[in-house]
Formats: structure tokens, sequence, C-alpha cells
């Protein structure tokens, strides 16, 4: 009667989840991946698909936004912990990072932001380390140099990328005029 409203939107929804639950036992085991399921699902609305795929990316998504907070922050109050955070972010998302390319496409917008995210703070992790153990008389070049290699086998592409290349051949260079500078820290006192 009048009072029954069916609402299209949610109809859909679930019966994405009626498919979806069975076939989530068959997907922890291995015996289909995230990407065939998506793809039985090509002739469903786009907005459908986008209910689903979010289904596999939103836990990955907000873990590797978390640890990317969490890199910022900790090297923002201790910068000689930047290499360490960095390691810690590289180590936490590139398994997810992984398994969002798996579901996503290559140049879909929200994994390139990801990416982006994670090798920019990397890379401003590297800086913010460097920074602090010169301030000590410490060299830090070759594991900044680690990071920032790290970093760009996330990103290569974009702003991010070019300033990747250009930290990596700074570094590089610093690492070669290492004997250079031992030899003025050695005549610095007679100076």
């Amino acid at each position: 009667d009048k009072r029954l409203q069916v609402n299209n939107r949610k109809l859909q929804e679930q019966i994405v989840d009626d498919i979806y639950e069975p076939m989530k036992e068959a997907l922890d085991s291995g015996l289909i991946d995230s990407k065939t399921l998506l793809d039985a699902f090509s002739t469903f609305p786009a907005r459908l698909k986008k209910y689903l795929s979010d289904k596999f990316t939103a836990s990955p998504v907000a873990d590797i936004e978390s640890f990317i907070k969490e890199a910022e922050r900790n090297t923002k109050n201790d910068p000689a912990s930047g290499y360490s955070d960095a390691i810690k972010l590289y180590q936490h998302s590139k398994p997810r990072l992984a398994s969002l390319a798996k579901v996503l496409d290559e140049d879909d917008y929200q994994l390139e932001t990801l990416k982006t995210g994670v090798a920019k703070t990397m890379q401003q992790c590297a800086v913010a380390y460097h920074n602090e153990l010169i301030k000590n008389d410490d060299d830090p070049g070759e594991e900044c140099l680690e990071l920032c290699k790290l970093a760009y086998g996330v990103c290569s592409t974009g702003t991010i990328g070019e300033t990747l290349r250009e930290d990596i051949q700074h570094f590089e260079e610093w690492i070669e005029d290492k004997p250079s500078r031992e030899k003025q820290e050695a005549t610095r006192e007679h100076i």
C-alpha cells in the first residue's frame, strides 16, 4: 500500500551486501581476489561499484592516513626520530598501498594522493632528521639517502617525484663530499 516506501538506493546497496557477504570468505582465503569480484559488478551503476570498492579500501585508506599523521606528529615533536618515523611509515604503508593497488586503478586519484602523502611525509622526515643531526655535527647523509630512495619508490611522479630526485642527488653529493668535510673539521681548531 501507500505506507510502504522502497528506497531504491538502500535496496541496491542491500543487494551488493547480500552478494559481498558470502564472497568475503572466498576473498579472505584467497580463492578469488578483490579485482575479480569488482569486475563481476561491471554492469552495475558506478555508484554501486564505488560502494563495493569502498568495502575493500576504507580500512587501508584510514590506516595510511593515520600513519602519515603519526609520522608528522612524531617528527615535529622530535626531529631526531625522523629516520625511524619514516621507516615505520614506509613499512606500515607499503602492504596497504599494495592491497589498494589490487582494487583501485593505477591512476586512481585516491591511490595517487595516498602515495604522494606517504612519499612527501617520508621526505619531510628525512629533511627534519638531517637538519637536526647536522646541528650536533653528526652525518646523517646515508640514512637520508635511504629514506629518499624508499620514498621515491612509493611515488616517483609529479612534484614530489621531482623533489625526491633532487634530494637523492643532493644526498649522493653530500656523501661523496664527506672526506672533504672531515678534513675541514680537522683544521677547524687551527683556523
